[in-house]
């Protein structure tokens, strides 16, 4: 006993001094109204949403049917099966000319879709054969999927039914395909006893020859189903919801690579992505990687008109990314391009004027006339248009310069975006800068880099010395990339969370020429990525947002109008005040680097008496902490602060990062954004271990405010 209360009597002591150190070391937080430097944009935080890592067919993209039509180009098979009939990929009958493939079957038997299936053991690069064959189709305990297939009967007769494939479903459904002379769609409703993964399997019984083509698979829950809005496709509902919970400013689509090609035949055309979903023409995803049976297709059932409703829903500017003209060139060498002044180059320009008649244009033209049709009357009203990604030298800047002035002179009111190339300095680099602040101050341009080493850490003060008479900046593209304990999402940590935190500070101290930023990549399939640190990881069933995702929702929902520049004395700690004046909300951003817990005295000056506050914390047992499929185990909480009239004192725990908000004047805390349901998390520690923690954290909570009480 005598043990136990030198320990509480310890940790009591312990307590007390942190926070009268902060008082004896002046350990002071001064929020002036005089040091108010800028407005902050209102563009700082946004998405970018490539399919890379089947973030979009197989994720985002609520069809749960993998290769739907057979347009495969490596494998037309992929992600089919058969057992029993007589089956073959043919192209002379096609239902369009965009759509050539189909499935010609005759006999009795089954086939089987086995959707988006894994490739790698967990959290590795090592392909595992049985993932790759297994079945992926995510079903949920009742749940209705409306399951849609083209048929055409040549001269089959018997019974076609469709059931989903999984231990406790299997219950058919028979299809009339009698009158299906010519291609005709078929429907089915079927809804599932469990949560568990499956096929979707068709039964063939007769006789004759029956043509098959394009599956869908929709659970009716996912976001848009059966609405005006979402004339053809829906969105997986808890990927959708991730994207809500940010409420990002913008989002960037579709590349990233993916926007580029190849090749000229594989540049992402966007009229191709607004046309009824079976006369889409699909083709190969960049990120394929045949030499491990790694197929990837585009169906492009997101398209760009989906894109555009997605950012209307989310109350989020588009911000689409066009090709140049110009081949990715970290993919192609010797670099390649269509040449300025060629029939083809025109064409390219002309698609770029057509789209922003698309998104702007009154439904009197002929581009706003099938937005209207696509299910959106009203305009998008596009604002802002990327020339290029990841591009470099004269190949680039040639072609930039003509379709700049082409938008320039039909869309005045357009602002342009331009590219960096792919390194974070260097010859090529600088030159794009000198261009565009010789030439095109006008533009935003757009960085990107992926980073080690701790380089987030070293380089906060990146943007203090950019010219502020020249280009603004994009960061388009960035992560930290911190030690993990293994890989994959181990390596997507508290760590790289906080070091991303810090550095995100560090836009918003120089949010006047920082215009826009988004993390990447957003969304990976788990064991399906092409990339190794992603923000976002989800499965058949379910998520895993990073610690990162998390850091980027706060930082996005908690932002002032106005940046108020301020001094601290300490390495450890990364700040950044904003303030909504006219809310009368003042927030403070705290990042704790260090081990060890940190307290800071925060004090106002000049914008009158403090009413309120509270916090919004992400922090974990470890800086290692991870978030994977099944074992959430950091999250962000909620806890109200005792305040004085004039501030208070804050308690930041070792390896967090902290949103402390503070209502003065008139300013209400309750009327502002707080924090969604979390999901349930796991601990590192026994519940014992944790009752004896929140006991000692509630003592030190009591003795911090009794101090601040004073303050």
């Amino acid at each position: 006993m005598k043990k136990i209360v030198s320990v509480v009597m310890a940790v009591i002591l312990a307590c007390s001094s942190s926070v009268l150190y902060a008082y004896a070391c002046n350990n002071t937080l001064k929020i002036s109204e005089d040091n108010i430097t800028h407005e902050v944009s209102d563009m700082l935080y946004g998405v970018f949403l490539e399919d890379i890592s089947y973030a979009i067919d197989g994720g985002l993209c609520a069809n749960l049917a993998a290769n739907n039509s057979f347009e495969y180009e490596s494998n037309t098979m992929y992600a089919w099966r058969t057992d029993g009939v007589s089956a073959e990929v043919l192209s002379e009958d096609y239902m369009n000319e965009n759509n050539t493939n189909y499935l010609s079957v005759s006999g009795t038997g089954t086939v089987s879709n086995i959707g988006y299936v894994e490739y790698y053991d967990d959290y590795t690069w090592t392909m595992n054969e049985e993932k790759m064959n297994t079945p992926d189709m995510g079903f949920s305990e009742g749940e209705t999927y409306t399951v849609s297939m083209y048929f055409k009967n040549i001269d089959f007769e018997g019974t076609v039914s469709v059931y989903l494939d999984s231990d406790s479903n299997k219950e058919p459904v028979e299809l009339d395909v009698s009158q299906c002379g010519d291609w005709t769609q078929l429907t089915a409703e079927i809804t599932s006893k469990a949560s568990e993964d499956g096929a979707l399997t068709f039964t063939i019984d007769g006789t004759g020859t029956l043509l098959m083509d394009f599956l869908s698979v929709i659970p009716q829950s996912s976001h848009g189903y059966d609405s005006d809005e979402w004339k053809y496709t829906s969105l997986r509902a808890d990927l959708y919801q991730l994207l809500e919970d940010m409420h990002p400013a913008f989002i960037r689509f579709p590349g990233g690579c993916f926007a580029e090609g190849d090749s000229f035949d594989n540049i992402y055309d966007w009229k191709n992505s607004v046309l009824p979903l079976t006369e889409r023409k699909q083709n190969y995803n960049l990120w394929q990687d045949l030499a491990v049976d790694r197929y990837y297709n585009n169906s492009y059932e997101i398209g760009y008109h989906e894109y555009l409703q997605l950012c209307d829903d989310l109350g989020a500017e588009p911000v689409p990314v066009f090709s140049a003209g110009v081949l990715c060139q970290g993919r192609v060498y010797p670099y390649e391009s269509i040449a300025v002044g060629t029939e083809e180059f025109e064409e390219i320009v002309q698609d770029i004027l057509d789209f922003i008649e698309y998104c702007n244009g009154g439904t009197d033209t002929y581009w706003g006339a099938l937005r209207a049709e696509n299910g959106h009357p009203e305009s998008f009203d596009l604002e802002y248009i990327a020339i290029g990604n990841e591009n470099w030298g004269d190949i680039y800047w040639d072609n930039f310069a003509a379709i700049k002035e082409a938008i320039n002179e039909a869309y005045p009111e357009i602002q342009i975006i331009t590219t960096s190339g792919t390194w974070l300095d260097g010859d090529d680099f600088d030159y794009a800068w000198e261009t565009v602040n010789s030439l095109y101050p006008d533009t935003i341009v757009d960085e990107h880099y992926y980073t080690i080493g701790g380089y987030l850490f070293e380089n906060n003060d990146r943007y203090d010395s950019y010219d502020r008479d020249g280009g603004q900046v994009f960061v388009g593209e960035y992560a930290a990339t911190a030690d993990g304990v293994g890989t994959m999402q181990t390596k997507c940590n508290l760590w790289s969370a906080i070091e991303e935190a810090s550095y995100m500070t560090g836009f918003e101290r120089n949010s006047d020429i920082v215009k826009m930023t988004s993390y990447a990549p957003t969304f990976a399939k788990m064991n399906a990525q092409c990339w190794t640190i992603n923000e976002i990881w989800f499965d058949s069933q379910t998520v895993a947002p990073s610690p990162s995702y998390y850091v980027q929702m706060l930082y996005s929902n908690n932002l002032g109008t106005e940046y108020v520049a301020t001094e601290y004395d300490d390495d450890d700690i990364y700040q950044s005040i904003t303030v909504d004046r006219e809310n009368q909300i003042m927030y403070v951003k705290i990042v704790n680097t260090s081990s060890v817990v940190k307290s800071v005295n925060i004090k106002l000056d000049g914008f009158g008496k403090v009413t309120a506050a509270d916090a919004q914390v992400l922090t974990s047992y470890t800086k290692r902490a991870c978030n994977t499929i099944g074992n959430i185990t950091t999250v962000p909480t909620e806890k109200s602060l005792i305040t004085n009239s004039k501030g208070l004192v804050y308690t930041a725990s070792g390896y967090s990062v902290n949103v402390i908000r503070i209502a003065y004047g008139d300013g209400d805390i309750d009327s502002i954004y707080h924090l969604p349901d979390m999901p349930e998390t796991t601990t590192y520690y026994t519940p014992a271990m944790q009752a004896i923690i929140d006991f000692f954290a509630d003592i030190f909570e009591n003795i911090k405010n009794l101090f601040s009480i004073f303050g």
